[in-house]
């Protein structure tokens, strides 16, 4: 027999805090594609529930109290090139709700459905075209060769650890995937390395914590290249 999955209710989870005022900024980070938005919806309805039904939603960023745009940027979304804004008032007036959830500035977006409709509708809020390149400075990243990942993760997708969450199951391979282990993760467009925190059995599923260490990739292969730690 198959275990079902352990789906865990967000409610215990949600801030009691006013809703966001229309004008509120709403940040998501990039690559702000249709696809990503429907990988990470589907990963959150594989874990959290939301009025007794799977939650599809993606995580998103909003400037409340000292939260300014500026600050998202530098100490949150540091390792995207790209991303892109709304408001809360565009969203609701495209019947999107925003729950508050987890850790100021968090909040989880909902959609109606984890479908490519639902997605490209929700995209269509943001603006396709309107992701904007972080600072020159930010983006060092080396793109000449294809970019393995060892396991895919939203950045902005956290818990109530406070710590990025994925399933084990996404992992290219769930053997490289233990606890303190050093792995690439996020996205190919912006690679992130991460130490895993630990795994937690959620059910048939895994939940794996991921601390993302802080620095651009290539600068950790650069320092190892001058210490000739590298293998060729």
């Amino acid at each position: 027999m198959t275990e079902e999955p352990v789906l865990t209710p967000i409610e215990p989870s949600i801030r009691d805090e006013e809703p966001p005022d229309d004008a509120i900024l709403v940040i998501r980070a990039g690559p702000v594609t249709v696809e990503k938005i429907l990988e990470h919806a589907r990963r959150e309805e594989g874990r959290f529930t939301f009025r007794g039904a799977p939650m599809a939603s993606v995580s998103v960023d909003a400037t409340i109290g000292d939260w300014t745009l500026e600050a998202i940027l530098r100490d949150r979304l540091w390792s995207r090139t790209t991303y892109a804004t709304t408001t809360v008032g565009a969203l609701r007036r495209s019947g999107h709700d925003l729950l508050p959830t987890f850790g100021v500035p968090h909040y989880d977006l909902l959609l109606p459905a984890a479908t490519l409709k639902a997605a490209g509708s929700l995209l269509a809020t943001f603006g396709h075209g309107r992701a904007q390149p972080l600072p020159p400075e930010e983006v060092t990243m080396a793109k000449d060769a294809p970019v393995q990942i060892d396991i895919p993760c939203d950045i902005q997708q956290l818990d109530d650890t406070g710590y990025v969450w994925t399933f084990l199951d996404e992992a290219r391979d769930p053997a490289l995937v233990s606890a303190g282990a050093i792995v690439i993760a996020a996205d190919e467009v912006d690679p992130v390395i991460a130490r895993v925190v630990d795994l937690v059995p959620a059910g048939d599923r895994t939940i794996v914590h991921l601390e993302v260490l802080p620095g651009d990739p290539t600068e950790y292969a650069e320092a190892l290249s001058r210490a000739h730690l590298l293998i060729a």
